[in-house]
């Protein structure tokens, strides 16, 4: 059996933009879609991260949230909470916030069995 050049972390990855877009798309439970993304964002930082990539994927993980943050509180771009575009940003927020959160558990914990 050939073997697959994509691991399941990335097919994970994957998962989280696939499910966000069908989120922002279909109207689903945002409860069930949020569960299913959050799911797919904690076996991406379990699965995908290493402890050499950990300071890489955290800076990367609170620009994003920084700037999907802003999108959804700024005034100016009020207008996207209420179109599909909004919802996606949101779900992505949940996906890689999950992932960020889990990360950065881990390096804290890390951090502090060293003392």
């Amino acid at each position: 059996m050939a073997k697959s050049k994509y691991d399941l972390a990335t097919i994970f990855f994957v998962g989280i933009i696939i499910f966000s877009a069908i989120g922002a798309i279909a109207p689903i439970t945002s409860g069930i879609i949020w569960l299913i993304i959050a799911v797919c964002g904690a076996l991406v930082a379990i699965q995908n991260i290493k402890i050499s990539e950990e300071n890489s994927f955290l800076i990367g993980v609170i620009a994003l949230v920084t700037i999907l943050t802003a999108f959804l509180i700024i005034p100016e771009f009020r207008f996207a909470l209420s179109s599909q575009i909004g919802v996606f940003f949101f779900n992505l927020l949940v996906g890689f916030g999950v992932a960020g959160f889990i990360v950065a558990l881990g390096l804290i914990s890390r951090l502090g069995l060293k003392r």
